[in-house]
């Protein structure tokens, strides 16, 4: 089995077997549960049965004479032929009848059971089983079928017999021949035919039923099990079915297949919708969430050998992917880290951060691209928890407002630019020449500069200032995003001029950690 790729197919190892099964254990749980409650209620709702078995044997009541008797060219009397015809005959009106009498049961009454017949295989037996609601109730079906079966093929052969013998007797009387040796032949043939018609036995009952000892059905702990069974091999085959018609992409080495990019960071969950360097009270995984960051920091510098990376652009396929954490932790990153940065909000449609960090949504960037707002008003000034801020602000709020980037102080420095007003022309605004001039000015006083975007699907904001930033962050989110989102959000990418551009996998869930690589090793897990 094998799954596509850029570079080919790519075969799926028994470690992803495995992972099929761990991530889509809630369906081969949920069949293997519905199967087995499905046969334990049929067995819980079937009458208890009982089934008794008896045994005929047949044989040739003529015993190699039938030649001598004067019927093997008319009517053999075979022991195979004797016994599939009383199989045939079980259920019809004779035996029925002599069966009921035998049971006492008025002509017409209903038999208190079912009834079938077969030919053992290696016996040549007549096996007749009787099934009925107690013991011996089943034991006495069985038996008075066998007897009834047993009763009517020997008065049928007797009556045969009985037949030839008066044929016989005729042909006596009728014998002209004065021979003597002639008449004795004809005498001893009538003699024997007259003597089985009162003594042949072509059938005999050898095995009578017993009352059995237990219930035939139901088998409610067999049953069950079965059931068990059959609905846990449906459940891995449904796990892998539901598996292969899920177009989310669900593993880093998926989303490495689809978009052909390298992935440089992994963010937890619950990260999402926060900013983990905002506070100084810690979490039980706040520190692990800053390590992430601190990571992806890192990474961003490795991503170019040859020149500083200044300006980053973050943004995602579609709304809800964790795009605006990861450009508001990544900018405290840096800040803490000593280098001068800039957040700037350029996510016109949805802006985030004034709420989320406690800032002033206006006057922001859209007051200064429509020539409303000088510089000095729109820059704010973070102070850093690890930090007094300048100009002595609180730690976690605002400082007053820059008339400009100044010279790096002593301390971090975290700088930002809200998004402003609404505006009803977004791309416009991110498309003219004073945001391009904005942003070259900007890159050029800091040594960072953070940029938050509008997801690149729904609308064309983000594909009007890609082109000038030195590096584009795409954030997918875990168990989320599809491969058509990607494949779509590939050729967007696709169509820009060439920039260095990671990925970042959000949202990774705890449970999936082992299949999204660095926040599984932070779980004490190891790297896929």
């Amino acid at each position: 089995m094998t799954s596509p790729g850029d570079d080919g197919p790519r075969y799926l190892t028994l470690r992803d077997y495995l992972w099929v099964l761990r991530t889509r254990w809630y369906v081969i749980l949920a069949l293997t549960v519905l199967f087995g409650a499905a046969a334990l209620g049929i067995a819980l709702r079937q009458s208890t049965t009982y089934e008794g078995s008896a045994s005929i044997l047949f044989s040739d009541p003529t015993q190699g004479e039938a030649e001598l008797l004067g019927i093997a060219p008319t009517n053999p009397q075979l022991p195979s032929q004797l016994a599939s015809n009383a199989e045939a005959t079980l259920a019809q009106p004779p035996t029925v009848d002599a069966a009921r009498r035998i049971l006492g049961i008025r002509t017409g009454g209903r038999i208190p059971g079912s009834v079938s017949a077969f030919i053992a295989p290696t016996t040549g037996y007549l096996v007749i089983q009787g099934s009925a609601s107690s013991p011996g109730g089943a034991a006495d079906l069985t038996n008075a079928f066998a007897r009834a079966v047993v009763s009517l093929t020997t008065s049928a052969s007797r009556a045969q017999f009985q037949q030839l013998a008066k044929l016989s007797l005729r042909e006596l009387h009728a014998l002209s021949v004065n021979d003597n040796i002639t008449r004795e032949v004809y005498e001893d043939r009538y003699v024997r035919l007259s003597y089985l018609a009162q003594s042949a036995a072509p059938a005999t009952l050898i095995a009578p039923a017993l009352p059995p000892s237990s219930p035939s059905s139901p088998h409610t702990v067999t049953d069950t099990a079965l059931g068990l069974v059959v609905g846990l091999t449906l459940g891995i085959l449904g796990a892998f079915l539901v598996d292969a018609l899920d177009r989310r992409l669900r593993k880093s080495n998926e989303i490495t297949d689809e978009l052909g990019l390298p992935i440089i960071g992994h963010i937890r969950e619950g990260a999402l919708g926060t900013v983990p360097f905002a506070s100084e009270r810690d979490t039980e995984h706040g520190g692990l969430d800053r390590e992430a960051f601190h990571i992806l920091r890192r990474n961003i510098q490795l991503m170019s050998i040859e020149r500083d990376l200044r300006s980053v652009a973050v943004t995602s396929a579609l709304p809800e992917e964790g795009k605006s954490t990861v450009a508001a932790s990544l900018a405290f990153a840096n800040a803490l880290a000593g280098k001068l940065t800039l957040l700037v909000e350029c996510d016109l449609r949805r802006p985030a951060f004034a709420s989320r960090l406690g800032l002033k949504r206006s006057p922001g960037l859209v007051e200064f691209l429509q020539g409303e707002a000088t510089p000095s008003e729109i820059v704010q000034v973070i102070g850093l928890p690890t930090t007094s801020s300048n100009n002595g602000a609180a730690s976690n709020g605002v400082s007053a407002p820059q008339a400009a980037p100044q010279p790096r102080p002593a301390q971090s420095l975290l700088a930002y630019i809200a998004a402003g007003k609404t505006s009803v022309h977004p791309a416009e605004l991110l498309a003219s020449e004073r945001f391009h001039n904005f942003l070259a000015d900007v890159s050029a006083a800091y040594e960072m500069v953070v940029i938050d975007t509008a997801p690149l699907l729904p609308v064309a904001d983000t594909l009007e200032l890609l082109p000038d930033v030195d590096a584009t962050l795409v954030c997918l989110r875990a168990t989320r995003t599809t491969r058509d989102e990607a494949q779509a959000l590939k050729d967007a990418i696709g169509r820009l001029p060439r920039r260095q551009i990671g990925v970042v996998i959000t949202g990774v869930p705890h449970g999936a950690a082992r299949g999204f690589g660095y926040y599984a090793y932070s779980y004490g897990y190891t790297s896929e």
